[in-house]
């Protein structure tokens, strides 16, 4: 008798392992030819008995990111919610693909993408040393200027004079370096390590 009974507990457990996801049915069951769907989706839409509820506002940009294939398939169609009849799995997101607050971030193919889930001209990485070098070289051509005025005011100063040429001499060596940091950080890694995000997409004609 006992044996029986976790022969039984062991049965439903096995087959409750086996249930992938908490599938209901898209509309009501007295219209014809409905399928069966996921509660929600990954990009957080849901629907109950066949009515979706209200969607977040980046919904479309991420299932553009991690559903590329239903881009003009509109919300009210269920199809990143539809389950597969052979699979028993709702549509799987593209692989590598992640909806983040940055935007859609493709650690498969090619960096990160913009907000519109769509793989931009340069990557978030070069956008973010492109930004530090204009950033920098603006402090550096203010410092420098600053520091040339003062040589030009110091009035044969001795202080003054040394103080200017240290700030000329300060910008430009800053200026280089900061040059070089960029350089060196894009060369290791597009050139060496290959890193996704430091490689922008190259057009097709």
């Amino acid at each position: 008798m006992f044996r029986l009974f976790y022969f039984v507990i062991i049965v439903v457990g096995f087959l409750s392992i086996l249930q992938p996801v908490n599938a209901v049915v898209c509309g009501p069951l007295t219209t014809p030819g409905n399928e069966r769907c996921a509660t929600c989706d990954l990009c957080g839409m849901c629907q109950k008995d066949g009515v979706i509820n209200p969607t977040p506002g980046n919904w479309e940009k991420c299932r553009n990111c991690l559903y590329p294939t239903l881009t003009s398939v509109p919300a009210g169609e269920f199809e990143t919610l539809k389950i597969d009849a052979i699979d028993n799995i709702p549509p799987t997101p593209v692989f590598g693909a992640h909806y983040t607050m940055i935007g859609c971030v493709n650690t498969g193919s090619g960096g990160f993408t913009d907000s519109q889930g769509t793989l931009g001209s340069s990557t978030l990485a070069n956008k973010l040393l492109d930004f530090i070098f204009k950033i920098v070289g603006a402090v550096a051509f203010l410092y420098l200027i600053f520091g040339a005025f003062t040589v030009l005011t110091s009035q044969a100063n001795p202080e003054k004079l040394a103080q200017g040429k240290a700030m000329v001499v300060g910008a430009l060596v800053g200026l280089v370096f900061a040059l070089m940091s960029v350089f060196i950080v894009s060369l290791i890694g597009s050139g060496i390590l290959k890193v996704p995000s430091f490689v922008s997409p190259t057009s097709t004609p």
